[in-house]
């Protein structure tokens, strides 16, 4: 893993995260591609754990509330 970044590993995670909506699960993803997930997970961890945080909103409307909450991750 290290600090050696791969432009081509780059290149394959964008091209690939891209044909997909942002809540689909690299399992799914893998499987629908014919890739090996633990190898699609390792490079996604390499590249995109670091620095990408999955925050969710809520539209609590559709359970009878009026307004919108939001949860926010922050790494340390």
């Amino acid at each position: 893993m290290g600090g050696d970044i791969r432009f081509e590993e780059i290149e394959f995670l964008v091209e690939l995260l891209s044909k997909y909506p942002p809540l689909e699960s690299l399992r799914s993803i893998a499987k629908k591609e014919g890739l090996d997930y633990y190898k699609l997970k390792r490079i996604y961890d390499k590249y995109y754990r670091k620095y990408l945080t999955v925050s969710a909103m809520y539209n609590i409307r559709l359970i009878g509330l009026k307004s919108f909450v939001a949860f926010l991750a922050v790494s340390p």
